[in-house]
């Protein structure tokens, strides 16, 4: 109770933590491949009700990690249908200069795992890639060069792999790592 008798009231916001990096930058930085994995990390630490996996390796020797949330948790594979819950795949950051993705992937599995989404975790099984593209996403430049015309940070990663291929392009002839890991997660997974 304030001083003047006055209730005060108190809003719960998740810890500093818990917030992606525009969230704390106000919109004007995009998070780091290091800052993905923290959040992942926080996230689990939390006790969320997901399972990071590896979906593999870049070019640049940066971990590609991939999300499983869903409650009950399932493994193998295998178990996610079996639960007769729709498997749904979400990918952000195959362009690093394009950020709203890998930001909104983080923003999602922290409200469908510790906020007020949670009760929608019941419903579905998810499979989320944050960031798949991490190489281009720590290549960072000015967003006028990275991404003309885009209204968005100042500072971005750019839109190619470690490799130069925009990974969009390379799901026929996969030479990507980045592309091989999410062939092979997807046959795994079989997502709807």
């Amino acid at each position: 109770v304030a001083a003047s008798g006055r209730a005060r009231r108190f809003v719960a916001t998740p810890l500093a933590a818990q917030l992606t990096t525009p969230e704390r930058t106000g919109g004007r930085e995009t998070s780091r491949h290091a800052d993905v994995l923290a959040f992942l990390d926080t996230l689990q630490q939390r006790g969320a009700d997901l399972r990071v996996g590896t979906l593999g390796t870049s070019t640049e020797g940066r971990r590609i990690p991939f999300v499983v949330a869903a409650r009950p948790m399932v493994h193998p594979p295998a178990d996610a249908h079996a639960t007769g819950k729709p498997v749904i795949w979400l990918q952000g950051n195959i362009h690093s200069n394009e950020v709203e993705g890998k930001e909104a992937a983080q923003m999602l599995l922290r409200d469908l795992t510790l906020g007020e989404l949670r009760p929608l975790l019941d419903s579905v099984v998810l499979l989320v890639v944050p960031i798949y593209n991490p190489d281009g996403n720590e290549q960072l430049g000015p967003g006028t060069r990275q991404r003309p015309g885009q209204n968005g940070p100042a500072i971005v990663g750019r839109g190619v792999n470690g490799q130069g291929l925009n990974l969009n392009r390379d799901y026929v002839k996969a030479e990507a790592p980045e592309t091989r890991g999410a062939l092979a997660l997807i046959e795994a997974w079989d997502p709807d």
